[in-house]
């Protein structure tokens, strides 16, 4: 008897899985690539495409951005609250808001825009937007990017539903609006940002190469946009934690910028070799690159280099390596020099332990108090004497005196920036 053309179902043998190969990843080319190809270059490859349609001139109707219930009017109160040494902000009703602007007084900034923008009789693009983005980004200077994201929710969604023409919008806004969806929220929001600020590239590249209509200076706006929102998605990566993704991503960026960056996150993923290489790598010498050389020291042990090519820069009023100098002070136990360092930076040096003799000397126009100079020079006071408490107040008041600035990265200084 012959066998069956088939054996029995229990003896059959299971299910093999294919063998996998690996695919050879084509040299493709993204959104966030630099734009280098120029049909303009050689006539016989500019495009034939119309160019794209431009904004309609019928009016647009922007009435849903004037409901004051979207907006938070009054704003919360500050928390941690204002340093009392700092002075009230100036009058809404006798100040313009260039002038908040200009002097770093971002809260009362943020009230006058939103009052200004529910008082517009006729609303515009060009009176709306340009007060809503004012609104938005001082809201964010504010450390309140969650006020700012409900706030923007209303224009987001009518771009995303395409209930409203993108080109009526400024590219500054639109990104500003992608740059929120990616700052709150959950991981899966952060995605969606990164994603928009790929799509937001993916149409500035087409209008950089699609229409023969622009001129050169045209042409090299979009340009700058695509490095721009490369640049912003690499910082996006980085934010969710994705270190080794953003490394990645700058790899297919130029410019000598890149390169600096590119290195920073070599050392932060412990690539201290690769970082290495990279600087080398550069002709130009230059300040930062002698600063990031530092910081490769630095990651290395070798703090005597290190301290070496810091000082050589701080010497030539490098402000951000004095800081960095005077971080390397603190990790190789010269307390009191690196104290001396920040306070010779923010125009604090004396001759006296008495805090009266601090507050007594005039501020000049020295560096801007950041907060990372503020939190380092805080620190070394709470490191080398009792009295950290009275200089910290003495800092404080000190700061309040200076002449206001958006340099300083807003005028409300918490007393938590004082570490008290």
């Amino acid at each position: 008897m012959g066998s069956p053309s088939s054996p029995p179902s229990s003896q059959r043998r299971p299910h093999a899985r294919n063998i996998s190969h690996p695919v050879v990843r084509r040299n493709t080319r993204g959104p966030l690539d630099i734009v280098d190809d120029d049909p303009l270059a050689n006539p016989s490859s500019v495009s034939t495409t119309k160019p794209q349609s431009q904004p309609s001139s019928s009016p647009v109707d922007l009435s849903f951005l004037l409901n004051p219930e979207l907006y938070h009017n009054p704003l919360p109160p500050a928390s941690p609250p204002q340093h009392p040494a700092f002075p009230p902000p100036p009058s809404l009703t006798t100040t313009s808001l260039p002038t908040l602007l200009d002097s770093g007084h971002f809260r009362p900034a943020a009230s006058l825009a939103l009052q200004t923008l529910l008082q517009q009789p006729s609303p515009t693009p060009s009176t709306v937007f340009p007060l809503l983005y004012t609104r938005l980004a001082t809201l964010i200077l504010l450390h309140r990017p969650d006020l700012a994201a409900h706030e923007s929710a209303p224009l987001a969604e009518r771009l995303a539903r395409g209930s409203l023409d993108p080109d009526v919008v400024p590219w500054d806004l639109r990104v500003l609006l992608v740059r929120l969806q990616g700052m709150v929220g959950d991981e899966g929001g952060r995605r969606r940002g990164v994603m928009g600020l790929y799509s937001l590239a993916g149409e500035a590249r087409a209008k950089a190469r699609a229409t023969s209509l622009l001129n050169n200076a045209e042409r090299e706006v979009w340009r700058d946009r695509v490095r721009d929102l490369g640049l912003r998605a690499a910082d996006a990566l980085v934010e969710m934690g994705e270190l080794e993704t953003a490394g990645r991503h700058l790899e297919g960026l130029g410019g000598e910028g890149i390169i600096f960056r590119r290195a920073l996150l070599k050392v932060r993923v412990g690539d201290v070799k690769g970082a290495r290489a990279l600087l080398e790598g550069l002709e130009a010498e230059s300040a930062e690159r002698e600063v990031l050389h530092a910081v490769v020291e630095v990651a290395d042990g070798n703090y005597g280099a290190a301290t070496a090519r810091l000082r050589a820069c701080a010497a030539n009023g490098d402000a951000t390596a004095a800081n960095n100098l005077a971080v390397v002070g603190l990790y190789t136990g010269h307390i009191a020099t690196a104290r001396q360092i920040l306070e010779d930076l923010l125009h604090l040096s004396h001759h006296s332990d008495h805090s009266h003799d601090i507050d007594d000397d005039e501020a000049g126009t020295v560096l801007p108090a950041t907060p990372s100079v503020l939190f380092n020079l805080c620190t070394l006071y709470e490191l080398c004497t009792e009295r950290a408490g009275e200089r910290k107040e003495v800092l404080a008041r000190r700061m309040a005196r200076r002449t206001p600035g958006p340099e300083f990265g807003g005028w409300e200084r918490a007393g938590v920036e004082f570490k008290l």
